[in-house]
């Protein structure tokens, strides 16, 4: 199956709208209870049609192309990117964290880091950091999504795309009620 250039046609606006994401995690394992991380995605085909992005879960006939992380009130949540899985979408972000590591195995951690408001907002992103260093890995990239929701905004998307040329792409796009892409913003990093 052809992968998709999201992050490219995210920044070209030729993606306007995001459709259809997958209800329920296929793979929900505890990675550290201590720490509040745990897997909790689902494999997707990441599909443009008509300027929508949608990422419905794979089938026993579809190849993914990509992960669906979920989001879980009070924890970090994570679903890994590599060549053969090089997109991963996570929706549901009001002032969460999108975070990519690069684990010792060459594998790409990235992560819905829950961040509630208050003085305790970054003690979850402190413990991820703690445990991801203690692992070996390497942060690639850390994007917020505070102060994003407002006016038509409904919640905050991130897609993060292994391109070529050594490169991860990461899009963090505002989606209004109907799914429109209000505004977005890509970053670039070498790998």
């Amino acid at each position: 199956m052809p992968v998709p250039h999201l992050t490219r046609d995210i920044d070209t606006v030729t993606v306007v709208k995001v459709g259809a994401i997958p209800s329920r995690a296929a793979t929900d394992a505890v990675i550290s209870d201590s720490n509040k991380i745990r897997v909790m995605s689902t494999p997707i085909v990441a599909t443009v049609e008509g300027g929508t992005l949608s990422c419905v879960a794979s089938s026993g006939t579809a190849v993914s192309n990509g992960t669906y992380i979920h989001y879980m009130d009070g924890w970090c949540t994570v679903g890994d990117m590599d060549e053969n899985q090089p997109i991963v979408i996570s929706g549901n972000f009001s002032g969460c964290w999108f975070m990519v590591y690069r684990s010792s195995h060459g594998q790409f951690k990235c992560m819905h880091v829950y961040r509630p408001a208050g003085p305790q907002a970054d003690n979850l992103v402190t413990a991820v950091g703690h445990y991801a260093q203690a692992q070996g890995w390497q942060q690639m990239v850390q994007l917020g999504s505070t102060g994003l929701i407002k006016g038509p905004v409904d919640q905050v998307w991130f897609v993060a795309q292994l391109r070529p040329y050594h490169e991860i792409g990461v899009s963090r796009m505002c989606i209004g009620r109907q799914g429109q892409i209000t505004w977005h913003d890509t970053t670039l990093i070498s790998v």
